[in-house]
C-alpha cells in the first residue's frame, strides 16, 4: 500500500506578499518534505492575481476563511508585520474558528520557524508589544464576591480575561458572545477547572 507524501504535507497559507511573507515562503520552501505553500492573501489590488516565486495571490484578507475551507489549510503565516493589533487579532479568530494553526511574523528577522507545528502562539506575540502588568491585588478585591459580566468571551482576549476573573473568585460570572460553539468552549472548560 502506498501513502501519498504530500497529504502529509502542512498546507500553508501566507498572508502578505511583500517582503516579509516572501522570506516567510523561501523559508517554509527549504523545508519541503515538510510544507507545501498553496497561496497568499494580501489586500494590495495590484497583486491581485499574481504569482510570486511561483505562488500565486489568490485574494485579499476577507477571503481568508473560504480559503482555509477550499484549500484545506493547516497552517497560517501573518507576515504583515505593520498590520495593526485589532486586524491580528480578527485573523487570529478566524483561524480559531476554523481551527487552523497561526503564526504571526513580527519582523524579517523573526522568521526562523523552529517549531510551526505549534497550536497556539501568545498574545504577547501576536500584539508585538510587552503585556501590562496589573495590581493584583487590587484586581482581587474589586472582583472578589461581585457579578462579572464578559462580553466576547469566546474570543482569545475574551476568554483569557475569563479564566483571570475566576482565579479572583467572583460570585458569577455571565459570558456572552456571539459564537455559539466557543461560549460553550469557554463555559465549559472553566466549570470544569473552577467551578
Amino acid at each position: 500500500m502506498s501513502i501519498n507524501k504530500h497529504k502529509l504535507l502542512k498546507k500553508v497559507l501566507i498572508i502578505g506578499a511583500g517582503v516579509a511573507g516572501i522570506v516567510a515562503a523561501k523559508k517554509l520552501s527549504e523545508q519541503p518534505e515538510k510544507f507545501a505553500i498553496v497561496a497568499f492573501l494580501d489586500d494590495d489590488p495590484i497583486k491581485q492575481q499574481l504569482r510570486i516565486i511561483d505562488i500565486p495571490i489568490v485574494g485579499d484578507i476577507e477571503n481568508l476563511e473560504t480559503c482555509i475551507k477550499d484549500e484545506n489549510i493547516d497552517l497560517v503565516v501573518l507576515a504583515i508585520p505593520s498590520l495593526g493589533a485589532t486586524k491580528k487579532i480578527a485573523i487570529m479568530e478566524k483561524c480559531k474558528e476554523t481551527a487552523t494553526n497561526i503564526r504571526v511574523v513580527t519582523g524579517v528577522n523573526d522568521i526562523t520557524f523552529g517549531n510551526l507545528t505549534e497550536a497556539n502562539v501568545s498574545m504577547e506575540k501576536l500584539l508585538g508589544r510587552t503585556p501590562v502588568q496589573l495590581n493584583e491585588e487590587q484586581v482581587a478585591e474589586k472582583i472578589e464576591g461581585t457579578i462579572v459580566m464578559v462580553t466576547g468571551a469566546g474570543g482569545s482576549i475574551g476568554s483569557e480575561i475569563c479564566r483571570q476573573i475566576c482565579a479572583h473568585r467572583p460570585k458569577q460570572l455571565i459570558v456572552l458572545g456571539h459564537g455559539e460553539n466557543s461560549i460553550y468552549g469557554i463555559h465549559m472548560e472553566l466549570l470544569k477547572n473552577v467551578w
